[in-house]
């Protein structure tokens, strides 16, 4: 996720880039396809920096959950399950805690 981001976000500054904006969307205002190209990308790497965290928080909660610190070997089995889908974000564990 975090590659995935830095590329959204070098590719956010760097097409159409501030300069080509300023150029072509003279007089234009916020309808500019120029602008809005730039602001579709911006919106993108908002959302893939979302994403980005979200993983993280994820990831560090079932590994402080789910993870046996202790090292025993009890069949204290905790299953853990993420759906990513469009608009919509699940994480669910299960097993004996």
């Amino acid at each position: 996720m975090g590659g995935v981001t830095i590329w959204s976000g070098i590719d956010t500054i760097n097409e159409p880039g501030a300069e080509t904006v300023e150029e072509a969307c003279v007089g234009q205002g916020t309808e500019c396809p120029e602008y809005q190209d730039g602001l579709a990308k911006q919106n993108r790497t908002n959302a893939l920096i979302g994403v980005s965290v979200g993983v993280g928080v994820v990831a560090a909660i079932v590994g402080a959950v789910v993870t046996d610190w202790s090292g025993s070997d009890e069949d204290d089995a905790v299953e853990a399950a993420l759906q990513v889908g469009p608009g919509s974000v699940g994480l669910g564990l299960g097993g004996r805690f």
